[in-house]
């Protein structure tokens, strides 16, 4: 009889462990929105991109967050802007890589100047130029930032 009543005790201490260290355990664990940004990182900065370029059904509304060089472009009479790095190109000097940048139409807010480094956090969303669907990050924030990333990047 002893006994049971030992392992009942040890059961019972067990459950309360338990259920004290679930919530903490629970909140330990939980997705926080930072935790769910999909940041592009300087070191496989064109592994990344073309994941998502290859993969853009699996992003879409996704927030992405990268930094680079600001452009700005104008083509046809229309305004285009990116956040770009350089990639190193053997036929013509350099190319780029990186992602077509809007603010929302409610948010117009002004953009930096061309070859500023910006940090940019934006959701992924599509938009039909030409009968083509084309990726783009609707910006949530563009900053600009004092310190220099690496401008050329090779993966």
């Amino acid at each position: 009889m002893g006994k049971s009543k030992s392992a009942k005790r040890g059961f019972l201490i067990a459950v309360a462990i338990i259920l004290i260290s679930t919530p903490n355990f629970i909140s330990g664990c939980a997705r926080t929105e930072k935790d769910s940004i999909i940041e592009i990182g300087e070191k496989m900065f064109i592994a990344q991109i073309q994941d998502i370029y290859l993969n853009t059904k699996d992003f879409l509304g996704k927030t992405i967050k990268l930094e680079g060089i600001f452009t700005g472009v104008l083509w046809e009479e229309i305004n285009y802007y990116y956040v770009i790095r350089y990639v190193p190109d053997e036929c013509c000097g350099a190319e780029s890589v990186g992602f077509e940048v809007k603010w929302p139409q409610a948010r117009m807010e002004p953009y930096p100047e061309n070859n500023s480094w910006v940090e940019a956090t934006a959701v992924l969303k599509l938009y039909k130029k030409d009968s083509f669907l084309r990726p783009y990050l609707e910006l949530t924030s563009l900053t600009v930032l004092d310190t220099r990333g690496a401008e050329f990047v090779s993966r």
